[in-house]
């Protein structure tokens, strides 16, 4: 058996207006936690949180929650200004304290300044409990996990639909 053959929909998040994400959002503590050879397991949740500079995207699992099964597939269309963009893709399981624990993350380097994009999370197979969120967050930096950009950058993301599959 593949994988296709054990996914059985899908889990849709939508962007319904621009957000933007700047090399310099995010936050920094958060990013070194991601990176387990310097910090705490990843499997330790990490306190609740937004940044500036980033852009989130979510929906509620429902009432009998949601399992993740296969990579998540981001599309979105990209404005950038500046240097060498860097856009990574964070996938939150948000219990309702807030509190949230990372399930898949993913990389671009887009290669030109406007026009769509589409990447890939890493797979996973992970169940959100009823009642928690599935939240897609868009930074420009993940340093030191994913290699930070050498540019400065802004990025403007329109049109925004994010695939998760489900099993």
């Amino acid at each position: 058996t593949n994988l296709a053959a054990l996914q059985h929909g899908a889990v849709v998040l939508q962007g319904t207006g621009a957000q933007t994400v700047t090399s310099s959002g995010g936050s920094p503590a958060t990013a070194a936690d991601l990176n387990a050879a310097y910090a705490k397991p990843l499997c330790d949740p990490l306190p609740p949180g937004t940044a500036p500079g980033t852009a989130t995207y979510g929906r509620n699992a429902g009432s009998s929650g949601s399992q993740l099964l296969g990579p998540v597939t981001v599309t979105a269309h990209l404005h950038v200004t500046g240097h060498y963009p860097e856009l990574v893709g964070r996938l939150w399981d948000v219990s309702p304290d807030g509190t949230r624990q990372i399930v898949a993350l993913g990389v671009d380097r887009p290669s030109r300044n406007d026009g769509a994009v589409t990447f890939q999370l890493n797979p996973a197979d992970w169940v959100f409990a009823a009642g928690h969120r599935i939240q897609l967050q868009l930074v420009g930096s993940t340093a030191p996990l994913f290699r930070r950009s050498d540019g400065s950058f802004t990025i403007r993301v329109t049109r925004l639909h994010a695939t998760v599959p489900t099993g």
